[in-house]
Formats: structure tokens, sequence, C-alpha cells
């Protein structure tokens, strides 16, 4: 009987001293980000993260961390922001006077979709009886070209024309 006490009091007093055998391990989890300071948050082994940082905007992009689940960690972690360029609409337009000078104008689309920081080429336009010159950003009122879409916003641009050449016999 003695021995089934002392056997009961060892069970009990392990199952109360979880933790007292020195297995308090905590690990490291840090938050990266190009450009900006890292951040660390340290949490016990086998609990979870509640405050997990955002990651600060950046213009054009989304911005994800490259994991979202922080619960039962078990090992030190390295977290790492992923930008996913955001998509912007080119909308293509004419002045409507020309309709009402009695010409045909003809956009190649009426818009495009084109991603941020990524190459794109614009539309073309035509109208007989002028020569297109190009697109002019209706907002800034400059002529715009293709390349690398740097605008973190929609814009929409309107065909330029002028009179064709008009040779005399």
């Amino acid at each position: 009987m003695k021995k089934r006490i002392i056997g009961f009091i060892l069970a009990i007093s392990s199952v109360l001293c979880v933790g007292c055998n020195g297995n308090d391990t905590s690990y490291t989890i840090t938050f990266i980000q190009e450009g900006h300071a890292e951040i660390v948050k340290t949490v016990k082994s086998g609990e979870s993260l509640a405050d997990i940082p955002l990651p600060q905007e950046k213009e054009g992009y989304d911005v994800a961390w490259d994991r979202e689940n922080f619960d039962n960690v078990t090992s030190d972690l390295q977290v790492t922001a992923v930008l996913t360029p955001k998509n912007y609409t080119i909308t293509y337009t004419y002045d409507e006077l020309l309709i009402n000078g009695g010409y045909t104008v003809v956009l190649e689309k009426q818009s495009q979709t084109v991603s941020f920081n990524s190459e794109y080429a614009l539309a073309t336009a035509s109208c007989e009886g002028l020569s297109f010159l190009g697109w002019k950003n209706i907002e800034t009122n400059e002529m715009v070209v293709s390349g690398t879409y740097t605008q973190a916003k929609d814009i929409t641009l309107i065909a330029q024309f002028e009179p064709e050449d008009q040779e005399w016999s």
C-alpha cells in the first residue's frame, strides 16, 4: 500500500511539474521585408503567435507574408514579405468632336490591363484622313508611350490625330 501511495504521489508530481524540468524553450519568428527593419517575435514552444505584424505597404504592390499560420510553433522561423504587382487599367478614348466632324475613329481596343512595373505596349488607333500621333494622358495632358508601367493607378488616354499630308496635283 505504501508503494502505491508513493507511486501515486510521484505520478501526480510529474504531471503538476510540467515545465519544472527546464523545458521552457522559446523560438524566434523573424519578419523580413526589404527596406525595413526586421521584426523579431518570441514564442514559447508549442504556443501560437497572436500579434502578427502587418507588412509595410509599397506603392503598386500587394504585400503579404509568405506564411500565415503561426500556430504550435516548434522551431525558429523566418517570414519574408512577398510583393505581388497590382493590376491597373488603361482606358482608350478619342475626342467626340471627330465623330461630329464626320470622321470614323477605330480603336484597336477600348482598354487593357497592365501590371505595375511590367512592360506593356499601347494600343493603336486610326481615322481615315488623319494621321495617328499617339496617346495623351487625359489627367496630365502628357504624351504616353509604351514601356514599363510605373503609375500606381488606372489611366485614361485620348488618341491624338493630325490631318494627313495632302498632295496637290
